[in-house]
């Protein structure tokens, strides 16, 4: 690592710091392969996001209703399918349930490390484009939604690579004569920034098309080129991109005639006005988005304000001086102001800000490695990247003691760590930038994998009903009831081998329904197998109320239990006194 970011540039070097190192992209893709794919097929689906993706696939692959997804029977219009296609395709080949969705988001995420290196590296030096590529990879958000079993990352990835394509027929113009600019050239620009917002439309909606759009053309404007708009009307781009995105969107508007409503419509329209009654549970201040960022970016938003001083225009008569930091700039803010102003918010809407920050921060990191003088902001910045060091070996300590399992393991990233900040201050008094910066992204690279592969199973356990459903036995009969009461737990629908039009009978009790409770009694106490799973203190109490020496524990924990009026059960125990696995019940 040291090696890769030390030295400083030549004169004689300076058109080669322009072109891509097959070694930076090895580096990349090993770091991104160990961070977003590693445990991937074992550590539990969360409730309810991924699990719901998983459900969907699960019930595509039943009823082999591939053209409109199904949650539980029903029409599922939030998303479109191709992720659901994806995902699927990502099972069949890794044969697990949990990998499906989440190999698809780290294959995204990695190639969104990628586009930011290729980008950088072309529009500023292969220094820059590396440290780029590491500070996205090791973004903490970036991080966590690069393992997530939802449709974001390839969302964010097509948005990023239109950009990046854009770019790149930008700086390809800037480096040849205005008459090399032919048709064809520009053509060819347009073509691949159309297919690359084709698929993000695949992927999520008409914001994979919207955003870029609108980023382009801030960009045309800003740099006093409003005459190039009209380059947007590109027909072999547009006819690209309706060859790629419109074919599931007509046939699934043929096919069901409330799709184009309920998708268009009360989807993206009705959430961003908030006309509709979805998202209402979302409707947070969109200014929480700056410090949602600031989290997200952990632990490179130390420096933000760096960025912010050194790579923003100052006047703005200046704007333009600069394009392709100017380009990165509208690609950081336009996203999370969009989505601010709307009704609905989610950390996930503001994915597509990270590539673009990152590129900014590599971009500053890499002109103080390259350069000679005293830069009093980056040395201030160097000395709390050492401090996050130990810090980050303490949040990880921190977190595995509240979820009672902290052991002798967390002594190798903490020793880590130490080492890391011992030998950034060694590197950092003799001026050598370069190191410092290499062994923070190691330190950084131990934690997460230490994390993902130790600290994130008890969490994700607690967030998962995956366990409880595992404790139901598999030779449902059609007579026997699979159900839940209190709080529903998908991931406990998805890993139960009860359907509803299948063998067994899956049944939602809601203990706001005061006829519900009743009617689980009266299960209970009948002859039928019964499997309830009950979250909640109090919901447990009810039901052991109702049913008198009928409800017997299988499984526990997390202030959840999974029931039953079979006689092979543990008995009429109390709340948490058994298996109570990680966390407090």
């Amino acid at each position: 690592m040291e090696q890769a970011m030390d030295g400083q540039l030549s004169d004689g070097a300076a058109r080669e710091q322009f072109r891509p190192r097959p070694a930076h992209l090895a580096l990349l893709v090993a770091v991104c392969c160990a961070l977003y794919l590693y445990g991937v097929g074992t550590l539990p689906l969360m409730d309810p996001d991924e699990s719901r993706c998983a459900l969907i696939v699960k019930e595509m692959e039943r009823t082999g209703q591939w053209l409109m997804p199904h949650l539980m029977g029903a029409p599922y219009y939030d998303k479109p399918a191709p992720f659901f296609w994806a995902a699927a395709a990502g099972q069949w080949l890794t044969g697990n349930v949990e990998a499906g969705g989440r190999v698809v988001a780290a294959l995204a995420g990695l190639l969104t490390v990628l586009v930011t290196y290729l980008f950088v590296t072309r529009a500023f030096a292969r220094r820059a484009g590396l440290l780029a590529g590491l500070v996205l990879a090791t973004s903490v958000q970036f991080w966590f939604m690069a393992r997530w079993y939802r449709m974001d990352m390839p969302f964010a990835a097509g948005m990023w690579a239109a950009l990046w394509w854009f770019w790149r027929g930008e700086n390809l113009a800037a480096r040849s004569a205005p008459a090399a600019r032919t048709a064809r050239a520009r053509r060819w620009q347009w073509c691949g920034f159309y297919l690359f917002c084709g698929i993000a439309t695949m992927f999520k909606g008409p914001a994979g098309l919207f955003l870029p759009a609108v980023i382009v053309g801030a960009y045309f404007l800003f740099t006093r080129q409003a005459r190039r708009l009209t380059e947007f009307f590109c027909l072999s781009g547009i006819a690209l991109y309706l060859l790629i995105a419109a074919p599931w969107y007509v046939a699934v508007s043929l096919h069901d005639k409330d799709y184009f409503y309920q998708f268009f419509v009360r989807q993206n329209l009705g959430r961003y006005a908030g006309g509709s009654s979805i998202g209402r549970g979302h409707r947070w201040s969109g200014a929480l988005y700056v410090p949602i960022i600031i989290i997200g970016l952990m632990p490179w938003s130390i420096y933000l304000p760096g960025i912010v001083a050194r790579l923003l225009p100052r006047r703005w008569s200046a704007r333009a001086d600069r394009p392709a930091e100017l380009l990165l700039w509208l690609a950081a803010i336009i996203p999370p102001a969009f989505f601010a102003l709307g009704k609905t918010h989610l950390v996930g809407y503001i994915l597509p800000a990270y590539p673009p920050l990152a590129a900014l921060v590599g971009v500053l990191m890499a002109r103080w490695v390259d350069g000679a003088a005293s830069d009093r902001l980056m040395r201030v910045g160097a000395w709390s990247t050492i401090a996050t060091m130990p810090l980050l070996a303490a949040c990880a300590a921190g977190v595995e003691i509240y979820l009672h399992c902290l052991n002798a393991w967390i002594a190798l990233p903490a020793a880590f760590c130490l080492l890391a900040a011992w030998r950034m201050i060694l590197h950092l008094r003799r001026d050598q930038r370069g190191p410092v910066l290499g062994w923070a992204a190691a330190g950084i690279v131990v934690v997460l994998l230490f994390a993902t592969g130790h600290t994130s199973g008890p969490m994700l356990d607690l967030m998962s009903a995956r366990r409880f459903a595992q404790a139901v036995p598999a030779d449902l009969a059609p007579s026997d009831l699979v159900c839940a009461y209190g709080k529903k737990k998908i991931s406990f629908l998805l890993h139960t081998h009860a359907e509803k039009t299948a063998v067994g009978k899956v049944v939602d009790f809601k203990e706001k329904r005061s006829r519900d409770l009743p009617l689980l009694a009266k299960e209970l106490a009948s002859d039928r197998r019964v499997f309830c799973m009950v979250t909640g203190k109090h919901q447990l109490a009810e039901v052991q109320h109702a049913c008198p020496g009928r409800v017997r524990i299988l499984e526990s924990g997390g202030g959840r239990w999974l029931v039953t009026n079979q006689a092979e059960g543990r008995g009429n125990q109390e709340p948490g006194t058994r298996n109570a696995g990680p966390g407090k019940t």
